[in-house]
């Protein structure tokens, strides 16, 4: 089974640092790290990852939310999203009936492992 690449959009660097060393240790393939969603996008673009963390806030003009929206229209890879909001709260801020993922902050590593292979389940990677 080939190795899944994970792309990290967290705007504190050491909650991504410690992220990565997480899933590096499950055996992942952290292709990036990216604190804004411009960056998340020509990331995703040019190192097609398997899954995307997306934290929901981050740096710049664009949110977590329409990053993750960009990216999967644009190279079609999904988000896991990681926020301290509430579900209810934060299946407001969606909108749409889009399927989605949320892991509560602060971020457990069993709860992202658990996301992340789910995620690849459905996508067969």
């Amino acid at each position: 089974m080939a190795i899944a690449k994970i792309l990290i959009v967290e705007d504190e660097i050491i909650s991504a640092a410690a992220l990565r060393s997480d899933l590096k240790g499950m055996g992942y393939d952290v292709c990036a790290l990216a604190s804004t969603g411009k960056k998340a996008i020509e990331i995703a673009e040019n190192e097609h990852p398997d899954v995307v963390l997306m934290d929901v806030r981050l740096r710049g003009d664009m949110d977590g939310i329409e990053a993750s929206k960009e990216i999967l229209s644009r190279v079609g890879v999904p988000s896991i999203f990681m926020s301290g909001y509430s579900t209810e709260a934060f299946k407001g801020m969606m909108g749409s009936a889009e399927s989605f993922r949320l892991i509560s902050k602060p971020v457990e590593a069993e709860d992202v492992k658990e996301a992340i292979d789910s995620v690849l389940r459905e996508r067969k990677v």
